[in-house]
C-alpha cells in the first residue's frame, strides 16, 4: 500500500510485471491491465532507448538501438495490446521525442533538427514537416490544444496539431 494515501501502490504493481513489459496500471488501485509481454527493447540490458506515447488507439512506443540502428516505431493495440506492423523510422536521424495526437504521430529530432516530423497513424505515411524557425527541437508535448516544440534557444514554438501551422 502506498503510505501517503493508504491506498494500494502502483509501484508495487509495477514491480510485479515481467522485465519487458508495458501495462497500464489504474492509479485508483494500483491493479495492472493491459500488460504487453516481450517487447523487444525492454527489457533490463537492452540496448534500446525507448520513447512511449498513448493516442489514436495505439501505445507507440519509439526506439533505436544505437545511431548507427534505424529507429522504428512500434504501435500496439490500445485495447488488446496486440502488436501492429512495425514501421520504420522514414526520415533518418535519431528520433528523441515523441507525441500523439490530434490524428498525427508527431517526432523531434529527426534529420533535421529545426522540424517536428509526423506521419498519420492510420496510414502510416509521412506527412509535411513543420519547421520551429530557429535552434534545435529538444522536446515536443501535445497539450491545451496545441503542439508546442522546445529549442535549444529558448524558444517554445505553439502549433495547430491538426494542421502543423504555427500559432
Amino acid at each position: 500500500d502506498d503510505p501517503r494515501s493508504g491506498g494500494p501502490s502502483s509501484t508495487a504493481a509495477a514491480s510485479a510485471l515481467p522485465a519487458g513489459s508495458l501495462a497500464r496500471i489504474d492509479p485508483e488501485t494500483g491493479d495492472a491491465s493491459l500488460v504487453i509481454r516481450d517487447v523487444s527493447g525492454l527489457r533490463r540490458g537492452d540496448e534500446f532507448w525507448p520513447n512511449l506515447a498513448i493516442g489514436e488507439g495505439a501505445v507507440w512506443m519509439q526506439a533505436w538501438r544505437d545511431a548507427a540502428a534505424t529507429p522504428f516505431l512500434q504501435p500496439f493495440d490500445q485495447e488488446t495490446g496486440d502488436p501492429r506492423d512495425q514501421i520504420p523510422f522514414p526520415w533518418g536521424g535519431v528520433p528523441f521525442g515523441l507525441a500523439v495526437g490530434s490524428q498525427t504521430v508527431w517526432f523531434s529530432g529527426a534529420f533535421d533538427e529545426s522540424r517536428v516530423s509526423r506521419l498519420s497513424p492510420a496510414t502510416y505515411d509521412p506527412l509535411e514537416p513543420v519547421s520551429v524557425g530557429s535552434g534545435t527541437v529538444t522536446d515536443i508535448v501535445l497539450g491545451g490544444r496545441r503542439l508546442w516544440g522546445g529549442s535549444n534557444d529558448g524558444t517554445l514554438t505553439a502549433f495547430d496539431p491538426r494542421t502543423g501551422r504555427r500559432r
